[in-house]
């Protein structure tokens, strides 16, 4: 088995590429791309090989070549494609910050056991708080809240490797309401830095700007009441409508200056 077993395919960039294709253009084009994902990169320029990738014959391949290769950086004797060599290079840093969570993890839970081997005989198992946060994860719609955290943090070069030791602190943003997509990722990939080694650091500033949102979001205003064509209208017709008691009756609304006023008219 791949030791990449997905491949990223950003289906609404690659329609808006790839329209001009035909349909054995698109199976070439394909095929290539995933053939190239498990080798690493890279495919040798040479046409019987590229061929073989592609599952056409030399001659069908070298008809199609034309249309193919503005899709790849050929170089050195090789094929490759910006894009994937870029989701490459993530799904590296994300196996990277996994395995050297993981050895952290054994190490910690090693040491625990050889300390105290009977504590463990008898206190009952409870649920920790990063699994918690990793059922709430998945939960979510689309990617793993992990895997879109750590991306986001990886936007300006690989984050730190403490990021992927727990995600509690973003994981309690959610559960008091913020919005991944609205608060939350946007921040972390404006401020995202590799000597970054904590979620507080962008925990603090999430907070700080949906603050500051809300205390600029703009106030319904009050309607304004017409009361001197209202206070007219009732001494020409008598008409008061659902504005409140009329003139001379307990809670008159309209200003009382208006009405002595009108009444010395």
């Amino acid at each position: 088995m791949s030791e990449r077993p997905f491949m990223q395919l950003y289906v609404s960039d690659y329609l808006g590429d790839t329209r001009h294709l035909s349909c054995e253009q698109h199976g070439a084009y394909l095929l290539l791309l995933m053939t190239m994902w498990n080798a690493g990169g890279s495919l040798p320029d040479d046409d019987v090989k590229l061929s073989r990738c592609a599952c056409l014959s030399v001659k069908k391949w070298k008809a199609i070549r034309a249309d193919i290769e503005p899709f790849f950086v050929i170089q050195n004797g090789e094929w490759a494609n910006d894009r994937l060599t870029k989701e490459l290079q993530k799904s590296a840093t994300k196996s990277e910050l996994r395995s050297s969570a993981g050895e952290r993890g054994g190490r910690a839970k090693a040491l625990k056991t050889k300390q105290s081997p009977l504590a463990n005989a008898t206190i009952l198992p409870k649920h920790l708080p990063d699994a918690r946060n990793h059922i709430a994860a998945a939960q979510l719609p689309g990617a793993l809240l992990y895997d879109r955290l750590i991306e986001a943090a990886s936007a300006r070069g690989a984050c730190h490797p403490s990021l992927a030791l727990g995600i509690g602190q973003i994981t309690d943003l959610i559960g008091q309401g913020y919005d991944v997509d609205r608060d939350i990722l946007p921040i972390i990939r404006e401020k995202a830095r590799p000597d970054i080694g904590s979620w507080k650091f962008f925990a603090t500033i999430i907070i700080q700007r949906a603050t500051e949102r809300q205390a600029i979001t703009p106030k319904p205003q009050a309607a304004t009441v017409d009361w001197v064509g209202r206070v007219k209208t009732f001494k020409e017709t008598g008409m008061w409508g659902a504005w409140g008691p009329p003139p001379g009756e307990p809670g008159c609304k309209a200003p009382a200056e208006l009405l002595r006023e009108r009444s010395a008219a």
